[in-house]
């Protein structure tokens, strides 16, 4: 935890964090936790909005938000797209707006009227009127009393007349042209001023708009700009805008949809940095995707279908991932990657990531990032990852190791009864009694395979608190008691014991060879663990050893035995030491043996056995008998010290299950070494039967130790003189002795062999 601690506040790059454990060691809940309380004191994420790029639309633009602005942001803008497409009828319909449009117009009118007032008047001088047929084109005609003559009468003037007409009409037709040409000029003035006009009452309309909005969100400088960049984009819709308010139809010329927003990440009700765990690592999942809406034959994609991925969420907090799941999705492992080196956020598709031809046709920009992964594994997927992948050792940093046992001290006792305690009122369990807690605690430290341990595998720990509270539930109590505990305990190894009972039973039927009553030279029953199907149990295997005299002089020993790993070679150069060390001052050693594991076809693991096998062969180099009802297990150093080894109770168990089957006596017993003491923590049966004298747990320090246990004979100190006569070791000797004298053949009559 205080590394998880460490690596959580550490801000620097690459300290993220692995935590190791094995599996129902309560890392998950642990770290959960933890990280919990951690992002409590941290302040929330921030939100992440995607929005159109009016520059480039490809490009998609990520504003960010504090907690809970985004949604505001997004429901502003919809607003202000819905104000937009009303807002403009009210304002180019306003009294100021008509005002000031009719005094444009009121002044065009009256130059033109004044233009045109010169003209008819100096027409009407020269005997002419301004006339504007259906046509529209201005016309000069003859007048006679206030009235326009009619062709006819215009005909019927005389020659002269008509010239001095025709020629006024060319005098006053070309001031008509200036007068048209000025109008005209006039006119694009004035439009030129009514759109200005337009523009002026439209931008005033849309900074009316905007403003409430960069007052509010404006702060921030990219989403500034992008407010800036709508203004300047719903300007060049103004005309659009004014025809739809007048309730013309401008089809799809007002893009609309670029004003909505996407929002990626919202933490609105987040209280404190956000703690994502992600249960499938697949890319899509870890860093978004972009998804596409298929149209006719082919599909398209903007800046709405971008979706957010675990790592968006994550932003500012933390991400728990299952090690060996991401490492099964390579494409999101190697993004993991990237972002982490990148600190930045990119939404890949599978198929960009795959073949770069198909890559999508957006490219959202990058999001910062900020966040401490924390990968949960088992510790060989950590020296995977450690050997394997170089990027690893650079990004993660820091190792949270998780233990399965811890010391069996009050406070650590109280602390795993808390825990079960909360999870039991969490899952509307029953709560322990005295005695049930009691039971409990001895029960984890049988797990543990330590009397001074307790297993905090906490998984495994409220299965049987679960399967406690069925049984004190079928009995109508309120709490759980030792005898639950029991009853659930046996339930469960009943459940787990099919090929333990077989196993038993090929004992009992004597078609696998165990004795335990009486004696045998060069055979003993060491303790083992039988590993399959899930299952593991205690079962004893009977080793024999014979020997030999060598056909050269030096040791040569066989082990029978399919030996997996380096234990072949490592026990038998232990043996052989041993031999050498403890005898060869006294004899010349030739000495051959073979040592099997009888009906044993399985490969065989570790040296827990090496003791076994020694006090085999000691025996079969001596002659002497070795007690059946009683079984050993421990490694062997060179100098004969017996070793610690592992699953002690176990061991101890399945020999025990043996004679108690056959029948319990004074004679049966377990040699287990003296260092394993601290890790006996057996059944209640089995200490029931040490206290009435029917089972004897011996511990022994060394070799010597064990064989008088087995024989009731002394081993005999050493002495420079050599063994004490009729010591065990004495008779070793003196075998040896008679293995290293020459040897002769006798040559065998013809004869007498035919007869």
């Amino acid at each position: 935890m205080r590394a998880l601690h460490f690596g959580a506040k550490l801000a620097q790059p690459g300290y993220n964090i692995y935590v190791t454990g094995s599996k129902g060691s309560g890392k998950h809940r642990s770290v959960g936790e933890a990280l919990a309380k951690l992002a409590v004191a941290r302040p929330a994420g921030f939100d992440w909005c995607y929005v159109h790029n009016f520059a480039d639309a490809n490009r998609p633009v990520a504003l960010r938000f504090g907690a809970g602005e985004g949604a505001a942001f997004r429901a502003a803008m919809a607003e202000f797209s819905g104000a937009l497409k009303s807002a403009m009828r009210p304002v180019f319909s306003g009294a100021d707006y008509s005002a000031k449009r009719a005094a444009i117009d009121d002044e065009f009118r009256k130059t033109a009227d004044a233009a045109f007032g010169a003209l008819r008047n100096a027409a009407e001088a020269k005997g002419l009127a301004l006339v504007e047929p259906r046509e529209g084109r201005f016309e000069f005609k003859p007048q006679r009393d206030g009235l326009v003559l009619t062709e006819l009468e215009h005909r019927s003037l005389p020659r002269a007349e008509r010239d001095r007409i025709n020629a006024s009409r060319r005098v006053l037709r070309a001031g008509l042209d200036h007068a048209m040409q000025t109008l005209a000029a006039l006119r694009e003035k004035t439009n030129e001023r009514v759109r200005a006009l337009d523009r002026e009452t439209g931008r005033a309309a849309l900074g009316d708009l905007i403003a409430p909005l960069q007052a509010r969100f404006g702060g921030d400088e990219a989403v500034s700009t992008y407010l800036k960049s709508i203004f300047d984009e719903a300007v060049t819709h103004l005309d659009s805008l004014r025809a739809m308010a007048r309730g013309e139809d401008v089809g799809g010329k007002i893009p609309f949809q670029h004003y909505d927003v996407n929002l990626l990440v919202a933490n609105v009700k987040a209280a404190g940095a956000p703690v994502v765990w992600l249960s499938l690592p697949t890319l899509s999942r870890l860093v978004g995707r972009i998804e596409r809406t298929p149209v006719m034959a082919t599909s398209v994609t903007d800046f709405m279908h971008l979706r957010s991925g675990a790592l968006h969420h994550a932003n500012g907090g933390f991400l728990l991932v299952e090690a060996q799941e991401i490492m099964q999705q390579q494409p999101a492992w190697k993004a993991l990657k990237r972002a982490l080196r990148s600190n930045q956020i990119r939404i890949e598709n599978l198929s960009e990531v795959q073949d770069r031809a198909e890559a999508a046709t957006i490219e959202p920009a990058p999001i910062p990032l900020d966040v401490k992964i924390i990968l949960l594994g088992e510790p060989w997927v950590f020296d995977k990852l450690q050997a394997l992948d170089h990027d690893f050792r650079e990004l993660f940093k820091v190792r949270s190791e998780f233990a399965s046992t811890a010391s069996r001290d009050d406070a650590n006792c109280l602390a795993l009864l808390r825990a079960v305690a909360d999870i039991a009122r969490r899952d509307n369990l029953l709560q322990l009694d005295r005695t049930g807690a009691a039971r409990l605690l001895d029960e984890v430290s049988r797990v543990a395979g330590d009397g001074e341990k307790i297993s905090v595998r906490i998984g495994r720990i409220i299965d049987l608190v679960r399967e406690a509270d069925a049984c004190a539930s079928e009995n109508a109590r309120g709490l759980i008691a030792a005898w639950d505990v029991e009853r659930a305990i046996a339930a469960k190894e009943d459940r787990a014991g099919r090929l333990k009972a077989l196993e038993q039973e090929l004992i009992r039927r004597r078609i696998v060879f165990i004795d335990t009553d009486g004696a045998a030279g060069g055979q003993v029953n060491a303790l083992t663990v039988i590993n399959a199907g899930g299952q593991s149990f205690g079962a004893p295997a009977r080793i024999t050893a014979r020997v030999g005299p060598a056909a050269n002089n030096g040791i040569h020993i066989d082990r029978l035995a399919n030996y997996v790993g380096l234990t072949q070679k490592r026990g038998v150069q232990i043996l052989a030491a041993y031999l050498n060390g403890a005898y060869s001052a006294f004899t010349p050693l030739s000495l051959t043996a073979s040592i099997a594991f009888e009906q044993c076809y399985g490969p065989i693991d570790g040296d827990s056995a090496s003791a076994a096998e020694l006090i085999a062969t000691l025996s079969a180099i001596a002659d002497v008998p070795l007690k059946q009802g009683i079984g050993i297990t421990g490694s062997i150093d060179q100098q004969g010290a017996l070793q610690p080894v592992g699953a002690i109770n176990q061991k101890i168990e399945g020999f025990f299950d043996v004679c108690a089957m056959r029948g319990l006596t004074m004679q049966h017993g377990v040699i287990v070494p003296k260092a394993n003491v601290v890790n006996l923590m057996l059944r209640n049966d089995i200490a029931e039967a040490a206290r009435r004298g029917l089972f004897a747990i011996y511990p022994a320090a060394n070799i010597d130790e064990a064989i008088e246990i087995l024989t009731d004979m002394g081993a005999g100190a050493r002495r420079k003189s050599g063994f004490p006569r009729g010591s065990f070791n004495r008779r070793v000797v003196e075998a040896l002795k008679t293995f290293a004298r020459p040897r002769t053949l006798k040559p065998v009559r013809l004869d007498s062999w035919w007869s």
